[in-house]
């Protein structure tokens, strides 16, 4: 009923104006603004700016931070999210973290083939770079001293990259 209307309207707005409609593909097509993390995501976020000494960024795509080598010419596996990256201060990618929520519908979609053949994807991708990937799960605590130390542990385990650990406040 819809387009019947839109299409009656751009009719007459050809007759009179004597202009063209402009076609508009797909103009069933809604868009609306979403927050850029859940609220588990925040809260989340909220301990990791914590590490004082890096630089925490959220909604880390694998294609800002890993570059295909070769002469592939599709890049796909590269346009994945991940939660949060841990950066130095120079921008290096130290660490990169997933945050596996365990709401309802994340729940489901987590055990899919998909999710499963996407999470591997991601983990060897990881290994290939040489950066960890850490995973928190939303069905523990994850309290703050916990987050922090479990990260500090992992950062200090690579004793080529450069660390500050004298300022972060537990």
């Amino acid at each position: 009923m819809i387009k019947i209307l839109n299409s009656i309207i751009n009719f007459f707005v050809w007759i009179f104006t004597d202009e063209k409609p402009k076609r508009r593909n797909n103009s069933n097509i809604i868009y609306s603004k979403k927050a850029i993390m859940s609220a588990y995501e925040q809260r989340f976020y909220k301990i990791l700016l914590n590490l004082d000494d890096y630089i925490v960024l959220p909604q880390i795509n694998l294609a800002s931070v890993v570059e295909k080598q070769g002469n592939h010419k599709y890049r796909n596996e590269l346009f994945r999210n991940i939660d949060f990256g841990v950066f130095d201060k120079d921008y290096n990618l130290l660490l990169l973290i997933e945050l596996n929520d365990k709401t309802e519908l994340n729940d489901k979609t987590h055990n899919q083939y998909k999710r499963k053949d996407r999470d591997l994807k991601v983990q060897r991708i990881c290994n290939e770079i040489d950066v960890k990937l850490m995973k928190f799960y939303s069905n523990y605590p994850n309290e703050k001293d916990y987050v922090l130390k479990r990260i500090i542990k992992e950062l200090k385990q690579d004793s080529t990259k450069e660390t500050h650990f004298d300022n972060l406040t537990t």
